[in-house]
This record gives structure tokens, sequence and C-alpha cells, in this order.
């Protein structure tokens, strides 16, 4: 009632916010001396072993395909023994797939937030190629666009996801390829630094600013829900930004 922008996007949008995805390695993470520089979730098998996996490598959608993960448990990227194996990875699957109403995927847009390099990701992550045979050249168009039509909105860098390293069964790799959602991975501040204590947690002064950062961006995702090829423009983005609706979603 006091943003224009907001206040439409409000009444026009569906917005589903998952503020963690990995409470339990985010929770063990932070109760380190100070933390434990922490990336995977805290699962077990069923003999009670150590299990844990990284989620953003747990996808069903080419998983364990293209050397973006590793086999191996003791590994910072072990991928877990088959696509949905951690019950994290599961719940998300669950939830977009019940956006499917009567054969439509009802998400357009999706953003996954990371840390840390001032980057934002367009799929693929699993393959260098620019447009494989599972996306056609008007989406990988249009995904660029919006990309960097967001980053010339918070400073980032647009970039597609395996120009940054190769990553197999990730979230946006799934999110795109299973249900064409646009979906992007924000990786947040701030720049790449030589070590992980110097990048991954920065002091807790940065956080209204770096909010702030990403404000306009986030708001211009939410509003292409309507039409992610809005950002083309001409033909391609016939749909009225002011009145129609589509769903968005962020994950952390």
């Amino acid at each position: 009632g006091t943003d224009e922008t907001v206040t439409r996007l409000v009444d026009t949008r569906e917005v589903f916010i998952i503020f963690a995805l990995n409470p339990d390695g985010m929770r063990h993470d932070l109760t380190g001396t100070p933390y434990r520089a922490w990336r995977k979730n805290l699962q077990r098998d069923a003999a009670g072993s150590a299990m844990y996996t990284d989620l953003n490598r747990n996808y069903g959608y080419r998983w364990g395909c293209c050397r973006g993960s590793s086999g191996k448990r003791s590994a910072l990227t072990y991928r877990g023994p088959a696509p949905f194996s951690a019950s994290e990875t599961r719940a998300m699957r669950d939830f977009v797939n019940g956006r499917v109403v009567n054969g439509v995927q009802q998400i357009r847009a999706h953003v996954t937030l990371h840390t840390n390099g001032e980057l934002i990701l367009w799929p693929y992550g699993y393959t260098k190629t620019n447009v494989p045979s599972d996306m056609s050249a008007l989406d990988h168009t249009a995904l660029v666009a919006l990309g960097r039509a967001m980053a010339a909105r918070n400073g980032y860098v647009a970039q597609q996801s395996s120009d940054l390293y190769l990553t197999d069964g990730d979230q946006i790799d799934w999110m795109y390829g299973r249900h064409r959602i646009f979906s992007y991975t924000y990786e947040l501040f701030p720049t790449e630094k030589a070590t992980v204590w110097g990048d991954h947690y920065p002091d807790d002064s940065f956080i209204a600013a770096q909010t702030e950062r990403n404000r306009k961006a986030l708001l211009h995702l939410i509003d292409r829900a309507a039409c992610p090829y809005a950002d083309l423009g001409g033909g391609h983005a016939a749909a009225d930004r002011d009145t129609a609706s589509g769903p968005a979603a962020a994950s952390d």
C-alpha cells in the first residue's frame, strides 16, 4: 500500500519463500568456534554411518553425469547414493511437483541464494555447452536476457552456471530441465576471496546494505514471473505484466 511496485506484485503474484533448505547443516555450521565451513546435510544411513550429502548435487536431473559432483562420501560435493536420497531435496521436489495443475507448472521463476561471489547464474551447470539439446535456443536467449537484466540492477556478473564450475544434479538444472522454470542462482556478497573464512562469513554489518542491493533485482524476477521472456521485448513479451499472474519461488 505504500510502494506502487510492491503493491502490484503482491496483488498479482504468488511468492513462495523457503528460508533454509538445509536447517540441520546450517545449525551445525553456525555452532562451530565460530563456524565450521560446512556445506552438506547431516544425513546418516540405516546403519548410522555418516552419509553427509551436498544437497545441491542430489537433484534428479543429470545426477552424477558429468564430473560435477563426487561419489565419495568424504567429498565436499558428495552427491548421495541416488537422486533425491536426501529428505531435504525430496521435500523441495515434492513441493515443486505439487505446483503442477492440470499438467501445467504454476511456478515460472525461481532463485536460490548461495554464498558467494556476486554472480547470477542461469542453467545449465552440468555442461559447458550454451544451448544443449535439452534447451531451446529461445529459452537460452531469454534466460540470458533475464539474468543480465537482474545483474544490471544489483551489480553482479551474469553468466552460465557451468562457467563458474561444472555441477551435476543441482537445483536450478532440475528446476529448468524437468519443469521449464526459469531458475537462477545468486552467489551473494562478497566477491571471491583466498579462503572460505574470508568470503563465506561477512560481518553482520553488511546485511542491510547487501539486502537492499538485491531488492530491485529480486523484484524484477517476481515481475517477470508473468512472462519470463519479457526482457526479449517485441512479440515474445505479449503478456500484460500489470494483470497477468505468475508464481515465483525463492530458496536459500
